[in-house]
């Protein structure tokens, strides 16, 4: 089939469209697809989120995912199943969108070899598979084309293979599928004019056609490697800026106010799915190569000692109000690794709570994407306060917080989000940000 009879397949109901796992993206892309009149299944192997889909019921709090979840299922243009081969076996494009996480420093791809078995079972002449999962460049043709081809079938003759990673921001997933960029390839070239004719149905935005497969999966670790080294420097020059006596909140906003200068925000680590491990991703990529990746490397030891640096900052300020931080009641705002999501993979208040619990400091947490609790039971006779995720519903609490905890008290603001103007003047409470 041609591109343009592919997708026209699709739009009147005669393909259905299989995305591979239903997670932080996969269920988004499903539901974009859904909302343009595909018929697509979401596969996944977790029976309780198969359920809830099928249920019209979102477990991932995502900006507009919940109401047009309801109205896909309602509509019949989204189901969601457990039963991998099945739903293979009904899909004429398939959309691999399964996690690949790091084990012990190195990617495991076994979800997406798992999900390429699957696809391999149902696999018929003129299907379409894309993937989407961040992977180490060379695991489209190396890994994923060979498993496809036990079926018989020779990609880019028989059947269409491109990879299109995915470009996202959490909390706006929905918008970003929409209105973002994308950079697609494909074994052959038709496999790419084809993916990038499916992607059309529900992207706005540019659609780049890169030269191969593996400069698309370089490409996309290289984006979230650049965020991380960029993220790196602001964490060190917040360090420096501490010892010198100014405030990196100020230095980063006039610095930036230069054309050409884009300095990122410092905080209290790096989390997520994807910064760390892409840079890794992209270190290990060096190393095998015989490169020692300097940059990557150092990036990672500054991005990964940001908990402990707050934790220090907490323990010095309570020093400060002659208290000790064995002894103190510590509220840890926030658990996901960035503001406006649940997403808590990775996330630096994990490591900030441990090695709180380390101490045998006795820990407190409150995060309003996860918890049902009123913060102001929380905050309720904290000698600290750590805000360790950037929520906006934590600006604006600067009263709350002096009112409500013992004092004298401590704030550290890991992620400098707070009016620190609130506190200057006030005795009763030690503000420390990063960097200021």
């Amino acid at each position: 089939m041609s591109e343009s009879e592919i997708v026209e397949k699709l739009k009147k109901g005669g393909a259905k469209l299989v995305v591979l796992g239903a997670g932080y993206m996969g269920l988004p892309t499903a539901v974009a697809f859904a909302l343009k009149g595909i018929k697509v299944i979401a596969a996944d192997i977790n029976q309780s989120v198969v359920n809830a889909i099928n249920r019209g019921e979102c477990l991932i709090k995502e900006r507009g995912l919940r109401k047009s979840l309801k109205k896909v299922v309602e509509a019949g243009n989204l189901v969601a199943t457990s039963d991998i081969e099945r739903a293979c076996k009904e899909g004429s494009v398939y959309i691999i969108l399964v996690p690949t996480p790091m084990s012990k420093g190195e990617v495991d791809l076994s979800a997406v070899e798992s999900a390429s078995r699957s696809i391999e079972r149902g696999l018929e002449k003129g299907d379409v598979v894309i993937l989407e999962s961040t992977v180490p460049p060379g695991t489209t043709e190396d890994i994923v084309k060979p498993i496809l081809e036990r079926s018989g079938l020779v990609a880019g003759r028989d059947f269409y293979l491109a990879y299109c990673p995915e470009r996202a921001m959490p909390g706006r997933t929905l918008y970003e599928i929409e209105n973002n960029s994308r950079i697609i390839s494909g074994i052959n070239e038709e496999s790419a004019r084809i993916a990038k004719e499916i992607y059309k149905i529900v992207v706005r935005g540019d659609i780049w056609i890169a030269s191969s497969l593996r400069v698309a999966e370089v490409v996309k670790i290289a984006e979230n490697a650049y965020r991380f080294v960029n993220i790196a420097f602001a964490n060190e020059l917040a360090l420096i800026c501490q010892k010198i006596g100014v405030d990196v909140k100020e230095v980063i906003e006039l610095a930036n106010k230069h054309p050409r200068v884009s300095i990122h925000k410092p905080g209290a680590g790096v989390g997520g799915h994807c910064l760390p491990k892409d840079s890794r991703i992209l270190a290990n990529e060096a190393i095998s190569y015989g490169l020692n990746p300097k940059l990557l490397n150092a990036a990672e030891e500054i991005n990964d000692s940001m908990p402990e640096y707050v934790v220090s900052l907490a323990e010095d300020a309570l020093k400060e109000v002659n208290k000790n931080l064995e002894n103190s009641k510590v509220v840890v705002l926030g658990l996901a690794y960035k503001g406006g999501t649940d997403d808590t993979r990775c996330s630096p208040a994990e490591r900030i709570i441990n090695l709180l619990k380390d101490r045998g400091v006795n820990v407190f947490t409150y995060d309003p994407f996860i918890h049902r609790k009123s913060i102001e039971d929380v905050l309720e006779g904290a000698d600290c306060i750590i805000i360790a995720t950037d929520h906006k519903e934590f600006l604006g609490i600067e009263d709350k917080i002096i009112e409500k905890m013992r004092n004298p008290g401590v704030i550290v603001d890991g992620r400098n989000i707070l009016n620190s103007s609130k506190f200057k003047f006030n005795k009763k409470v030690v503000y420390r940000g990063v960097g200021r």
